[in-house]
């Protein structure tokens, strides 16, 4: 009920007796000339306090003043004067000219002040419904879309509430309002309706409740719901018009939804491609080795000296141990991550673990030095096997592309209560090299030749240890450090 409508009841009386008092007036000012003033005139006058008292207080007091104006007219104006009775049959012409026009007078305000209070009520939910729009566009789900929309129908239902029934068999229900046995009544009556189209409606004694289709184009999905003691024609224009906006808002989030999918496809589609060309690039290398050392042993058998046959021997062993230890440690990585392998934590010396990891990258002959220098026993709660193919990574890449006969330095020292491994060579960084991605998977560093997915490796190995790797890159040399809680 609007402030307009309960204002015209609080003036009803008010006005009626403004009518009563009027039409007394008109009486006491007519009645010395009422043999001289027409019929016609004095009817006519007593139309004004059935048009006041209809302006203040409404139909109830106009149908006050009408009543009151009829017996004044026909008990002072109508022979014979004092008495109710009309006396000719003529005289009910007058009479019921005064009851007409009084009547459409009534009918007129009623019908003029039912269409301002629609328009009003229009117009303030128009106004409350005005920021759902951007509240749509800045949802960020469609759990978020639906709750701005049955919030704000809620807001401009009043006494009522409002809900979304979804259409997922179950009838899933997202509601607002103060009732929850009349959102449960909701909830069994339109969820076996969902599927429909168009508005369904459910009236029962002292309720009323009417539900719009809410679809997209993937189909159907849900019946946006209000409900109330009584539905007024703009409370359920404002239901089919959210009902619309959301329909069209779950739609921009599905083909939103579509695109992000799509392009994750499109990105695991390149992982995949990436996998598989750097995959076979660092298995190739081994193979490779393995096919020269093989085939040569294969093609002169005998007249290889046993000192060269041997070292091929083990340079065919060393590369097959190096591709599956490769192979392996893409399977640590992806078990570290799906929570499949644990990291298995014992005390670890890391000059211990730095030497071993040194030794076997020595035994593949880059022609590079390794240089290992420790500041007396650092150790940590870590994996060794894990540890040591870190640093068997960082120096294999160092060694591979440092200058031929180049001294790499591998430090191991304290630092702020952290243990840390450096590896240094003297190979500057490539200008055309973001150092951000250096140790991302697949990450192609151009003509420094620094790829493949040992570096990869290395920085998922050491974050599963709760650490971090730290590059950098100076004119006449480079640094990768591994930074790792030290053991107190």
């Amino acid at each position: 009920m609007s402030l307009l409508s309960t204002s015209r009841r609080m003036l009803r009386y008010p006005g009626a007796a403004v009518g009563v008092v009027t039409v007394a007036l008109g009486v006491v000012a007519l009645v010395p000339v009422r043999a001289v003033v027409p019929p016609a005139t004095v009817a006519l006058v007593l139309v004004v306090p059935v048009v006041a008292s209809v302006a203040i207080g409404g139909a109830v007091a106009g149908v006050a003043a009408v009543a009151a104006g009829f017996i004044a007219y026909d008990v002072f104006f109508i022979p014979p004067y004092g008495t109710l009775a009309v006396g000719r049959g003529v005289n009910w012409i007058p009479l019921g000219i005064y009851v007409v026009v009084g009547a459409i007078a009534i009918t007129l305000d009623e019908r003029f002040r039912r269409s301002r209070d629609r328009a009003l009520r229009q117009a303030r939910i128009l106004g409350a419904l005005a920021d759902l729009p951007e509240r749509l566009l800045g949802a960020q789900n469609a759990a978020g879309l639906v709750g701005a929309a049955v919030e704000a129908l809620a807001r401009v239902n009043g006494p009522g509430g409002a809900a979304l029934v979804r259409a997922d068999g179950a009838g899933e229900l997202i509601w607002s309002g103060s009732n929850a046995e009349h959102a449960a009544r909701v909830q069994r009556a339109f969820s076996s309706d969902a599927t429909g189209r168009g508005s369904i409606v459910l009236r029962e004694r002292g309720f009323e409740a009417r539900g719009s289709i809410v679809s997209t184009l993937g189909g159907p999905e849900g019946t946006l719901v209000v409900w109330g003691p009584r539905l007024d024609e703009a409370t359920v224009g404002a239901l089919e018009v959210v009902a619309h906006q959301l329909s069209a808002a779950l739609e921009r989030d599905r083909l939103r939804q579509a695109e992000v999918r799509l392009a994750t496809l499109e990105q695991v589609d390149g992982w995949r491609l990436s996998l598989l060309r750097t995959v076979s690039h660092d298995l190739l290398t081994p193979l490779a080795s393995i096919e020269t050392a093989v085939s040569t042993v294969a093609a002169f058998g005998a007249a290889i000296a046993p000192s060269d046959h041997d070292e091929l021997l083990e340079t065919a062993l060393a590369q097959c141990r190096r591709a599956s230890t490769l192979v392996e440690d893409l399977l640590d990585v992806s078990r570290l991550e799906a929570g499949v392998r644990r990291v298995r934590r014992v005390v670890c010396e890391l000059g211990e673990v730095v030497h071993d990891a040194v030794r076997a990258v020595e035994v593949r002959g880059f022609g590079s030095e390794v240089c290992v220098l420790a500041d007396g026993p650092v150790k940590v709660l870590g994996d060794a096997s894990l540890l040591r193919e870190v640093v068997w990574n960082l120096v294999d890449n160092a060694v591979r592309h440092g200058p031929l006969g180049d001294v790499v330095e591998v430090r191991v020292l304290e630092q702020s209560g952290d243990a840390l491994i450096e590896v240094v060579d003297h190979a500057p960084m490539s200008g055309d090299v973001d150092p951000r991605g250096l140790f991302d998977w697949f990450h192609a560093s151009g003509v420094s030749g620094r790829t493949g997915l040992g570096l990869a490796i290395a920085r998922s190995f050491v974050e599963a240890h709760g650490g971090r790797v730290e590059f950098e890159s100076e004119p006449d040399a480079t640094s990768v450090r591994v930074v790792l809680p030290r053991l107190v």
